[in-house]
């Protein structure tokens, strides 16, 4: 309030609130009864001072220097507020200029007349090509004189319909990040967090809609209005997916991992990249692609892969199972309870007390210690140039089928190191496996005739018929598992002449160490054994000489002289 001020409307109004009611449509008889208290007709005086006072003021408001007074330049409703006199508009455009209203005040609550001449000769001001609709004039007129507060468009244009850009829904329901895998019995397994998304090719991982065009519209001054294109919050469509045509289904185009951005893009790739440790807080992986990881594999942890994995660091006492090869940029660090297995090769800078076994060639450039090692191809540990190689193998013991390479072999000490070549190993162990499951087997079978009994396999029609009613499901069940044990049987057999049917070893295969073998240096090349009791300081390479019958060193200067 303003002191030495004459007010021509109720200045304790919030006019500012009750007018935007009525613009948001949420306005109830009560707003329009209190805004009518300060409607106001154009060139009314609606605030006075003794001697001069300036405020500021909206635009439609004019100072009367003279009379130290305040007037309207057009109808409102007046307001006062935070040394500011504005004057709400009676009649006014909405935003896009394609509708004309009128807030239409209660008569028994204001003074002021409000009749057609005073609406039709705002309107003219506004110079709208567009005609005022006489049925809604008569109307806005009928409200005030019935003090029916109202807001009345009294004419509009053709406004635009915007368009709406494509829409992805997400159907998926990605892996999110949990504290681990709860088993039947409530135990929680807190590396199990089922952190990838494997998907597979054909899998349903969201929906499409396409975009919608927009048309345009058209002012109350004539001018075409553009459409403006409605940009929802949504994901959007990136590599590996495909849209299947009529359905706006997408699947995915390939088995792989999902990825969904930041940005949230989606996407199916062949790897998942972890930007850190895989820790605790990461959990286990088992991925169908490449992993990358970027930091160590820390203690405890597994990684599975159908494809490579790669990483930057370490492999500290961790499992890693990869149909490809793995790429470790550190060592490889094991312990009784971690494996390394890989269908692919495997590359890393050392290597110590590790449990490996892989389908393809091993290479390490500083040391192998301590390990237990079977490749189908060669070992090499081995770095630098032919005339200065430096790696070393000492302990543990290297199966490999063509050939194992290094600088130094064993210790001073005479630490038991054991290299053996020419065998395939993985068949041995493979027939191994296979004749363990057939004894098993055999085993089950067996049990399982012994609770027939020999009748049965005389004649099993006759032996069902004289089965006691209750007992037969019981004797169903038994038919049905040895005839299960039958056909593993026969599977087991297939398997074991396929395994026998591949190469069994080779007697091309060497053993080369080009700077010194150590004492107590096992050797093993195609089933031929030597035992290396006392240290050899030259290039050497072992061989099985068949003519011999026996295992010989060849300086590898004369090897190649000879090559």
């Amino acid at each position: 309030m303003i002191k030495h001020a004459e007010y021509i409307y109720n200045p304790k109004l919030e006019i500012d609130k009750l007018y935007q009611a009525v613009l948001d449509e949420t306005a109830t008889p009560e707003t329009f009864s209190q805004l009518s208290q300060n409607f106001v007709n154009q060139g009314k005086a609606v605030i006075k001072f003794s001697n001069e006072y300036k405020l500021d003021t909206s635009e439609n408001i004019s100072y009367e220097n003279s009379l130290h007074s305040y007037f309207t330049k057009e109808p409102g409703f007046i307001f006062y507020k935070d040394k500011q006199l504005v004057l709400y508009p009676l009649i006014f455009l909405n935003e896009l200029k394609t509708a004309c209203s009128v807030i239409v005040p209660q008569k028994n609550k204001t003074s002021e007349p409000l009749t057609k001449e005073i609406i039709l000769a705002k309107m003219e001001e506004f110079g709208l090509q567009t005609a005022v609709s006489e049925e809604q004039l008569n109307e806005a007129i009928d409200c005030f004189e019935n003090s029916n507060g109202k807001k009345i468009t009294l004419c509009h244009s053709t406004a635009p319909i915007n368009g709406i850009s494509e829409i992805v829904d997400l159907v998926y329901e990605s892996a999110t990040t949990k504290v681990g895998t709860e088993d039947r019995w409530g135990n929680i397994d807190y590396k199990n967090k089922n952190f990838t998304n494997n998907v597979k090719k054909g899998e349903h991982i969201a929906n499409y809609k396409p975009p919608v065009e927009g048309s345009p519209g058209r002012d109350l001054y004539g001018k075409e209005i553009p459409p403006q294109i409605e940009t929802p919050d949504t994901y959007s469509i990136g590599e590996g997916l495909e849209i299947v045509e009529g359905s706006n289904a997408v699947l995915a185009a390939m088995d792989g991992v999902l990825h969904i951005a930041p940005s949230k893009t989606i996407s199916v790739g062949l790897d998942e990249v972890i930007d850190k440790d895989l820790d605790i807080n990461v959990g286990n992986l088992d991925v169908k692609g490449n992993v990358i990881i970027k930091g160590n594999i820390l203690p405890g942890l597994t990684v599975k892969a159908s494809g490579n994995v790669s990483i930057d660091g370490n492999v500290e006492e961790g499992t890693v199972e990869a149909d490809g090869d793995l790429i470790v940029g550190g060592g490889i660090l094991g312990s009784k309870d971690s494996t390394i297995k890989c269908g692919g090769g495997i590359f890393a800078t050392y290597i110590n007390n590790a449990t490996i076994t892989a389908g393809k060639k091993i290479e390490v450039a500083k040391a192998v210690m301590n390990s237990s090692i079977i490749t189908n191809e060669s070992i090499s540990v081995l770095s630098g140039n032919k005339n200065d190689y430096k790696g070393k193998i000492v302990g543990g013991s290297l199966t490999a089928y063509s050939n194992i390479s290094t600088a130094v072999c064993g210790s001073p000490s005479g630490v038991k190191t054991c290299l053996e070549v020419g065998v395939n190993a993985q068949r041995e162990q493979q027939l191994k496996k296979l004749n363990e499951e057939l004894q098993q087997n055999e085993k089950n079978l067996a049990k399982l005739k012994n609770a027939l009994g020999s009748q049965y396999f005389k004649n099993p029609e006759s032996y069902i018929k004289k089965v006691p009613k209750e007992k037969l499901p019981v004797i169903k069940k038994v038919i049905t598992n040895a005839k299960k044990c039958l056909d593993l049987k026969h599977k087991i057999n297939n398997d074991i002449a396929r395994v026998r049917g591949s190469s069994s070893g080779t007697t091309k295969s060497s053993v080369s160490i080009y700077k010194r073998v150590y004492e107590n240096t096992h050797l093993l090349i195609s089933n031929h054994p030597l035992h290396i009791k006392n240290e050899m300081n030259a290039a050497t390479s072992f061989i099985y000489e068949k003519t011999q019958n026996a295992v010989i060193p060849i300086s590898l200067k004369e090897k190649k002289k000879k090559n």
